[in-house]
């Protein structure tokens, strides 16, 4: 089942409004993975044309249609104009390797490549 909804981040110390779409699993008792990803391109208008063509490409939706994805969305840091933020949630490390092995990943490579950039990873094991 898939839910949307606004969400109000907390993102270093001022808020920001964000739509996100999640997929609800009705269990208790599910170890998560977080990954938080920050990209840092050289200014807004080379992350809101990086953040366009990741729109418009289709990455999102595959991705949350994959079995294990929770969570796939993109911010933008309240406190930064030539920043993003990927907020991935998955139900093991394992959906997640597989992620990357799908061609909507290799074209997500592709559209990074056009855009230097500098990537942050910080990875959450989570028990809900």
């Amino acid at each position: 089942m898939l839910w949307s909804y606004l969400n109000i981040m907390w993102l270093r110390g001022k808020y920001k409004l964000c739509y996100t779409v999640i997929k609800v699993h009705e269990r208790n008792d599910v170890k998560m993975t977080n990954f938080y990803v920050t990209y840092t391109l050289k200014d807004k208008a080379a992350r809101d044309a990086f953040y366009g063509e990741v729109k418009t490409c289709g990455v999102i939706e595959k991705s949350l249609a994959e079995d294990g994805c929770i969570r796939y969305a993109y911010y933008y840091p309240a406190d930064s104009e030539n920043q993003i933020l990927l907020w991935e949630q998955w139900e093991s490390r394992q959906a997640q390797k597989n992620h990357t092995k799908q061609p909507h990943f290799k074209k997500l490579g592709e559209i990074k490549a056009k855009y230097p950039m500098e990537t942050e990873i910080l990875i959450e094991d989570v028990q809900v």
